[in-house]
């Protein structure tokens, strides 16, 4: 079961945030639980800055850098091994939950393309009295939904969830659960306060369930912070794009534990969830598990039309074509990105941009070609 939060970056978990206590907003007392019962992976960055950009990559398995829009480009019937596709062979049943509207950026199109065979959407929910007036139905009520409808399918199931109500104009309900909120104003900092109790009223309802202790729960973001005020530490482009990889098991069948030496893309969770189910047919996958001791510990997001190529050490930002350093940041030492490094060179740094070059013409003949599902025999 996999959880896309809107907009939830990482810094905004304290548990998992990069930022010290002064900048800490005590906001997500449930998923600041939650993953200290989690495997986490605390260097996990989104591809960019949009809802569908991040759906296509966690889903798809592949990147949709901006200002390409994979769903209105000739490439949009395209195959690819996509978890849903692959797990649907196997006797999984494919889920797709959004409480947006149908046809809403494309996305549950997508999901379509994705795999996913059972797409349910506000239409689907058929309850307007629960809807925001804006993008769809409240989390809370689409967590009820969720689980009602789960405990209806045959197992085992593979499903995806994107929340909606962490997004501008940050709407939440004016009746349910008010006295649990620090900020009494609509704004972000409600909208994040309520996406919290949303996800946990969704694991109270799910540990009813009897799907619940066999279940894997992935949460995740489709991208980071992105709301806050251009200037603040939140808005800084390092931390604003790192989001939250929590991977919880009611039974510990997954051991709890803190990986904070590895860089994961949105792209590798699909390879990654594989690799968690023991899944060992070929198929074929842009990222790379994180349980690969062979990966490359690179991510790749665009910004300002700019790739930015982050590693353990270092972000390096590579012009729009690819081919020039505009400048280099120490990450461990600069994390705020005031000091560009100047002049340097070294053995590190040049295996950043070779793999980030051979990744982007990799990537786009894969598109243009249609290759990117393995030759089964």
């Amino acid at each position: 079961m996999i959880i896309c939060l809107e907009g939830i970056g990482q810094l905004l978990i304290d548990n998992l945030s990069p930022l010290d206590g002064e900048h800490k907003l005590h906001l997500t007392p449930f998923l600041d639980s939650l993953s200290k019962k989690s495997l986490v992976c605390t260097n996990m960055h989104a591809i960019g800055r949009k809802t569908h950009g991040g759906n296509i990559a966690i889903s798809g398995g592949f990147p949709e850098f901006e200002p390409f829009v994979y769903m209105k480009s000739a490439y949009m019937g395209n195959s690819f091994d996509s978890n849903a596709n692959l797990l649907k062979n196997e006797g999984y049943q494919t889920l797709f939950y959004m409480g947006g509207s149908r046809g809403s950026y494309n996305i549950d199109e997508f999901a379509r393309i994705a795999g996913f065979t059972q797409i349910r959407t506000r239409i689907d929910y058929n309850n307007d009295d629960d809807y925001d007036g804006t993008w769809g139905i409240y989390d809370h009520k689409m967590a009820e939904y969720i689980n009602q409808d789960l405990s209806t399918i045959k197992t085992p199931f593979y499903a995806m969830w994107l929340t909606i109500s962490s997004h501008s104009p940050f709407k939440t309900p004016s009746n349910w659960e008010l006295e649990k909120y620090k900020n009494k104003e609509t704004g972000i900092l409600r909208s994040i306060e309520y996406a919290d109790l949303s996800i946990r009223h969704f694991f109270r309802e799910a540990s009813k369930q009897p799907w619940y202790k066999n279940t894997i729960f992935i949460i995740t973001a489709d991208h980071g912070c992105r709301d806050f005020e251009v200037g603040s530490i939140y808005a800084n482009p390092y931390f604003m794009y790192q989001i939250p990889f929590i991977v919880y098991t009611p039974d510990k069948s997954i051991t709890p534990q803190r990986i904070e030496d590895k860089v994961m893309s949105q792209i590798d969770i699909n390879p990654t969830i594989l690799s968690l189910l023991n899944y060992n047919k070929k198929h074929f996958a842009l990222g790379e598990s994180m349980f690969d001791e062979n990966r490359k510990n690179y991510a790749i997001n665009f910004r300002l039309n700019q790739y930015q190529v982050i590693g353990t050490k270092y972000l390096v930002r590579l012009a729009s074509d690819g081919k020039e350093i505009d400048c280099v940041y120490d990450i461990i030492n600069d994390k705020e990105l005031k000091h560009p490094l100047k002049g340097i060179e070294n053995e590190t740094i040049k295996d950043m941009v070779d793999y980030a070059r051979a990744f982007l013409q990799d990537y786009t003949h894969r598109i243009v070609k249609n290759q990117m599902r393995a030759k089964v025999n």
